[in-house]
């Protein structure tokens, strides 16, 4: 092996060992960095964990990269988020989905939805999860309800007791409502009769309903009738019709 693919290697098995340290630089442009500032010192024997350590918390302080989360913490939270699929094996196929680009929140979630019905899965897992989010969306609705409904510590309570036995759609409907008159009721006069003209424009459209120019009569002909049944519900029959009869 010639001499310099031994320092090639060594200088590869030096940056390894400082990432697998500092994770946090592992980005492809503070390769560059370290090699160059290696070599404005003599060459790249300059450059040993111990050098780069130094480097980044000295001279390279302000010229580095660093990413904004690591692997490791990006993972944590993506299985924090997705338990269900918390397995060794998931962490290397989406690992391997999304090399060479480094993981991240959001390549991860990139990888997930490529990937996701090939990954083990634990339904017991995903179930329980689901409670517990479901466990802690419920008390929160509840408090905002409460909180909305009376300011006397006596009605609340009595007031919680009825909202524990309803169902979590009809809290989240509560909600909203709470959260729709609280922001209607924050408009001016003027904002109200826009918001009142928007709607009612909406309701005439979808009364209304106008066929896209792209579903030519060609095309209707031509659909399965799997298409066609979606279409006629959401346009109806009058108006396929009339774009099958060159009225529209």
């Amino acid at each position: 092996m010639s001499q310099a693919r031994q320092e090639s290697k060594r200088v590869h098995h030096e940056m390894e060992k400082f990432y697998v340290a500092h994770p946090e630089y592992r980005i492809q442009a503070n390769h560059q960095i370290f090699t160059n500032y290696a070599e404005s010192l003599g060459g790249t024997e300059y450059l040993s964990v111990a050098s780069m350590t130094e480097w980044a918390s000295g001279p390279l302080r302000g010229q580095l990269a660093v990413l904004q989360e690591t692997p490791n913490e990006a993972f944590e939270k993506f299985f924090a988020e997705y338990p269900a699929y918390n397995f060794e094996a998931s962490r290397r196929a989406l690992a391997e989905h999304i090399s060479p680009r480094p993981v991240s929140s959001d390549t991860l979630r990139q990888a997930f939805s490529e990937l996701k019905n090939q990954l083990p899965f634990d339904a017991d897992i995903a179930s329980q999860h689901l409670a517990q989010k479901e466990a802690v969306e419920r008390a929160s609705l509840i408090d905002k309800i409460v909180l909305d409904y009376s300011r006397s510590g006596f009605a609340q309570d009595n007031y919680r007791k009825t909202l524990e036995r309803v169902t979590l759609e009809q809290l989240r409907l509560k909600a909203q409502n709470i959260e729709a008159r609280k922001h209607f009721g924050a408009m001016s006069t003027e904002d109200l009769k826009h918001v009142v003209r928007q709607d009612a424009d909406r309701r005439r459209a979808g009364l209304n309903p106008t066929l896209p120019i792209e579903i030519s009569a060609e095309t209707i002909r031509s659909a399965s009738s799997g298409q066609l049944y979606d279409w006629n519900k959401r346009y109806g029959y009058a108006v396929l019709n009339d774009r099958l009869a060159g009225r529209s």
